[in-house]
């Protein structure tokens, strides 16, 4: 019974894969074509696989905000030469483009497994905390 419910609702127009976005109408399959995700009717969360993203953004935006404050210090309060100014300006181009390709990539990283998702994570958190490392070593 439940495969004829989920076959009925795959024949309506504007039916899209969950995950990856795919155009689901009239497929009669319980798989998507696309990614190959299980389809299953059910109530489910929008915020469904973003635990690990955000957590990555987070700890790569923490990385982006302290090398800005720091380059917005030195450059604007204390007036240091621009010459120093380069480590802290250098970790903030660093961690704007990890953010940029972070947020772009954000349908990859959903769709990938577990354990590559929490070895991305693992990168961000690690890269923004040797960036900051990297910045303050370098004063």
């Amino acid at each position: 019974m439940p495969d004829d419910l989920l076959g009925e609702f795959l024949k309506r127009d504007g039916v899209i894969c969950p995950v990856c976005s795919y155009e689901l109408t009239g497929i009669a399959a319980e798989r998507c074509p696309e990614c190959g995700e299980v389809l299953r009717l059910g109530l489910v969360a929008e915020s469904a696989r973003l635990g690990l993203w955000l957590t990555g953004l987070i700890a790569l935006a923490a990385g982006l905000g302290s090398s800005g404050l720091l380059t917005f210090y030195m450059v604007f309060v204390r007036r240091f030469p621009l010459h120093s100014v380069s480590p802290p300006a250098m970790g903030l181009g660093v961690m704007g483009v990890a953010v940029g390709v972070w947020v772009w990539q954000r349908r990859r990283l959903r769709l990938a497994t577990l354990p590559t998702r929490v070895m991305l994570t693992a990168v961000a958190l690690l890269g923004s905390f040797a960036t900051n490392i990297y910045v303050f070593a370098n004063l």
